[in-house]
């Protein structure tokens, strides 16, 4: 099973107070720690960074004649 870095460090850092989140959009948290829109940034920043990636970086896939 896969388990993402974020997921892990955010739990780590948010069980031993590290970083606390004091109010949240969503009333349900992941193991009673993790806000769940953690997960929505998560997943949104990843596809950010690669469409960026496509759109700015990889010009050899797509060649315009």
């Amino acid at each position: 099973m896969y388990v993402p870095v974020g997921v892990i460090s955010d739990y780590i850092f948010e069980a031993g107070n590290a970083w606390a989140i004091p109010h949240s959009v969503f009333s349900y948290k992941v193991l009673n720690v993790i806000p769940i829109e953690n997960f929505f940034w998560g997943i949104g920043s990843t596809y950010l960074c690669l469409m960026l990636y496509e759109h700015f970086i990889d010009k050899s896939r797509y060649k315009l004649k």
